[in-house]
């Protein structure tokens, strides 16, 4: 419709129209979903926050209530006990140096919009490094892929402290069309090696 020598139109223009389209396919964070094998969900969250430093260690979590030996990737000394999984004993034997052994429930599951990929990368004692590769993606929006490495080789400060792990773990989730049924699955190949050193000779 024309009026005083202008052209009025109800329906928007198409660069509008191209605007909103590229608007609506950017992916909000809330997409990128964490799921525990008991199906607890949380949000990928990248922001910087004062808990992100706390999680910034060999154990890539918050390691309050742990006492760290002289070296990275050492056994740690219990603290706090917590109140879910009391033990008062000492673990020792087997499960002394379990705590970068990835179990059932430490097993993660994703489901992304888009390809995401974390890095974790810091030097450690003496020499060597911590690495924490990690990529996930969903070839459909109901099946999903992870792969990730985790490799640290730190030398110590004294004398027969070597330290050197390695966690290679996959995973895989599938849900189906009507959600009635959902398939996940996980692989995981890890080896812990450490030096043990003696004490001094007087």
């Amino acid at each position: 419709m024309r009026t005083n020598n202008r052209i009025t139109n109800n329906s928007p223009s198409s660069f509008d129209d191209s605007k909103d389209k590229k608007v609506a396919s950017i992916a909000k964070i809330s997409e990128y979903k964490i799921i525990t094998i008991e199906r607890d969900t949380t949000h990928y969250d990248t922001s910087l926050t004062i808990q992100k430093e706390y999680k910034y260690n060999y154990l890539r979590k918050d390691i309050f209530g742990l006492q760290q030996f002289a070296n990275e990737g050492q056994t740690y000394t219990t603290l706090d006990f917590g109140l879910t999984q009391f033990n008062p004993y000492p673990e020792i034997g087997l499960t002394g140096k379990h705590f970068n052994f990835l179990t059932a429930n430490d097993i993660l599951y994703y489901h992304v919009p888009t390809p995401l990929t974390e890095l974790y990368f810091k030097t450690v004692m003496e020499q060597g490094q911590n690495l924490d590769a990690f990529i996930t993606l969903n070839t459909s929006e109901r099946l999903n892929f992870s792969i990730a490495y985790k490799g640290l080789r730190s030398l110590g400060k004294y004398i027969n402290q070597l330290s050197s792990t390695g966690n290679f773990r996959f995973s895989t989730s599938y849900q189906t069309k009507s959600n009635r049924y959902q398939l996940k699955a996980h692989f995981t190949a890890q080896d812990i090696l450490n030096g043990e050193n003696g004490g001094l000779s007087i």
